[in-house]
C-alpha cells in the first residue's frame, strides 16, 4: 500500500504547453505533471530503453499510455522521481519530502487508484504488466528494493495466471516483451541474492532454442532463459548437498545433476554458435548495438562460469575460469568507455542488469588477486544503481570480500564457529539488507562457507558493513 498522507500544492490546471507529442495534447493536467511527463518523453524513455529496450519504454509504454490513465500517471510518477536527480543533493529515498518526490507520490497514487478501477471493470493484463514494471521501476529508484521485488512476484503471478487460462479457455496471450521483462527481473532478483519471487517453471516463457536466433533482442531472451535454468539448477545443486551428506541422497540424484548441467553447457554451447552467426550477418551498425553485443558475450561467459561450477563445492574451482573472467574484464572495459563517450544521460540509472553484475562476480569469485581487483574499480565507473544493484553496496561488500578472502583483512568469528588456519573462501555471498541511521548507511551481509566438519555441510555468518 502506497502512503496517500501529502500535502496537496494549489496548481493550476492546463493543457500541454509546446506538446512534444500528441499524447501530450490528450488530457489536462498541472504544470509539474507536465513537466515530469514531458521529462519522461525526452529523457528519462531513452535513458530507461538502455541499449535493447526501446520497444518498451519509447513505444508499448507511450501506447498503452495514450489510452490508458494508469499508465499516463505512472509516466507522470517516473518523471518526477528522476528530476530529483537531477535538483538535489541526495537520492530520492522512501522518506525523501522534495517538491518532486511529493508530486511523483500523488502521480503513483493516481496511478493505482485508476488501475483499481480498470481492473474492476476487466482484466486488462497489459495494462496491469505495464502498471506494474512502472511502479518496479519507482521503487527500485526509491531504493525500496523489498517492495521492487514483492511487485515482480506480482508481475510473475499476472503472467502465470494468463498462461493457465491460455491452456484451459484458450484466453489471450501475454505481449512477448512483458513476458521477456518479466523473465529478465526474476533473473535479477536471483542473481542478486534474493530468493526467486515465483518458481521459474510456472511462468509460460518458450523454452530456448539456441539454434532459432534472427535479433540482437531474441539472442538475449533465449541466453536469460538458458540463465534462469542455471539459476535453478545452482540452487538445486546446493540444497541437494545437504542431503547427500546426511544420506538422504545418493549417487543416482548426483548423475541426474551431472546430466543436467551437460544439458545446459550444449544449450550455451548452441547458443553461443548460433550467436556468431547472427553477429556475421548483422554488422555492427552504431555504439548501442555494439554495447549490446558487448553484454550478451558477458552474460554468455557469466552462464558458462555458473553452469561449470554449480556442482563444485570447493571455491578452487574457480581457478579454472581465469581466462573467462579475464575476457568479461576486457570487455566490459572497454565497452564502460564506450558508454560514456555515448552517453550524456543525467540518469545514473538502470532498469535492467548491466555491468555490474558480471564484474561484482568476478570481484567475488575469481581467483586471480590481480584480475578482481581490476573487477573492483571498474565498478566505480558503473551506473550507480542498476535494477537492485547498487554501486556502492557492492564495491563495499566485494572489498570486503576479497580482504577477507586474501588474509588481509580477519572475520570475527562467533564463539560457535571454528577458528581456521587458513583464510576462508565463501560460497556464496548475500546482500541481505540495507538500511540507513542517519547520514550513514549499512549493509547486512550473510557469508556461505563449507564446514571441514565432517557430516556438516555449510556455515553461515551475518556481518553488518558501513557502506
Amino acid at each position: 500500500m502506497v502512503e496517500t498522507k501529502t500535502s496537496q500544492l494549489p496548481l493550476r490546471q492546463q493543457t500541454a504547453p509546446n506538446a512534444s507529442s500528441n499524447l501530450l495534447s490528450a488530457f489536462s493536467a498541472t504544470n509539474l505533471e507536465w513537466q515530469s511527463f514531458d521529462f519522461y518523453l525526452k529523457t528519462l524513455a531513452v535513458a530507461l530503453s538502455g541499449v535493447m529496450d526501446s520497444d518498451i519504454w519509447q513505444n508499448l509504454v507511450v501506447q498503452v499510455g495514450s489510452a490508458e490513465p494508469a499508465i499516463r500517471h505512472g509516466m507522470c510518477a517516473l518523471g518526477s522521481i528522476f528530476r530529483h536527480s537531477a535538483r538535489e543533493s541526495k537520492g530520492p529515498t522512501v522518506e525523501c519530502g522534495c517538491l518532486n518526490c511529493r508530486q511523483a507520490l500523488r502521480s503513483y497514487n493516481k496511478s493505482i487508484s485508476c488501475l483499481t478501477d480498470r481492473l474492476e471493470r476487466d482484466d486488462p493484463s497489459v495494462v496491469a504488466l505495464v502498471s506494474c514494471a512502472i511502479y518496479i521501476c519507482i521503487e527500485m529508484y526509491r531504493d525500496n528494493d523489498d517492495a521492487a521485488l514483492g511487485l515482480v512476484a506480482k508481475g510473475c503471478e499476472i503472467l502465470s495466471n494468463l498462461a493457465r487460462r491460455n491452456r484451459t479457455e484458450r484466453g489471450p496471450m501475454a505481449e512477448f516483451r512483458l513476458v521477456s521483462l518479466f523473465v529478465r527481473l526474476q533473473l535479477l532478483s536471483a542473481m542478486c541474492g534474493q530468493p526467486v519471487p515465483l518458481p521459474i517453471s510456472e511462468l509460460d516463457y518458450p523454452s530456448a532454442t539456441p539454434w532459432l536466433i534472427d535479433t540482437i533482442q531474441g539472442a538475449r531472451a533465449i541466453l536469460f532463459s538458458i540463465m534462469r535454468e542455471t539459476q535453478s539448477f545452482r540452487l538445486r545443486c546446493f540444497q541437494i548437498e545437504s542431503e547427500v551428506v546426511a544420506g538422504k541422497n545418493g549417487p543416482e540424484i548426483i548423475n541426474s545433476l551431472l546430466a543436467e548441467q551437460e544439458s545446459l553447457q550444449l544449450k550455451l554451447d548452441a547458443w553461443y554458435g548460433a550467436f556468431r552467426r547472427l553477429l556475421q550477418h548483422q554488422p555492427v551498425s552504431d555504439g548501442n548495438k555494439e554495447l549490446a553485443i558487448s553484454m550478451l558475450h558477458v552474460y554468455h561467459a557469466v552462464a558458462k562460469i555458473f553452469t561449470a561450477t554449480g556442482l563444485g563445492y570447493s571455491q578452487d574451482i574457480y581457478a579454472a575460469f581465469d581466462d573467462d573472467f579475464r575476457t568479461i574484464i576486457r570487455i566490459i572495459d572497454s565497452s564502460l568507455g564506450v558508454a560514456q563517450n555515448g552517453n550524456e544521460s543525467e540518469v545514473d540509472f538502470s532498469f535492467e542488469m548491466g555491468f555490474m553484475p558480471p564484474l561484482y562476480l568476478a570481484a567475488l569469485k575469481c581467483r586471480d588477486s590481480a584480475l578482481r581487483r581490476k573487477a573492483l574499480s571498474l565498478m566505480a565507473l558503473t551506473k550507480d544503481k542498476e535494477g537492485t544493484w547498487g554501486r556502492r553496496e557492492c564495491m563495499c561488500v566485494a572489498s570486503r570480500v576479497i580482504n577477507l578472502e586474501e588474509g588481509t583483512s580477519d572475520l570475527q568469528l562467533p564463539d560457535h564457529v571454528e577458528e581456521r588456519a587458513t583464510p576462508l573462501l565463501f560460497h556464496d555471498v548475500l546482500i541481505h539488507h540495507r538500511h540507513q541511521s542517519g547520514d550513514t548507511s549499512f549493509v547486512d551481509v550473510i557469508y556461505v562457507w563449507r564446514s571441514p566438519t565432517p557430516g556438516e555441510t555449510w556455515k553461515t555468518m551475518q556481518e553488518t558493513l558501513t557502506i
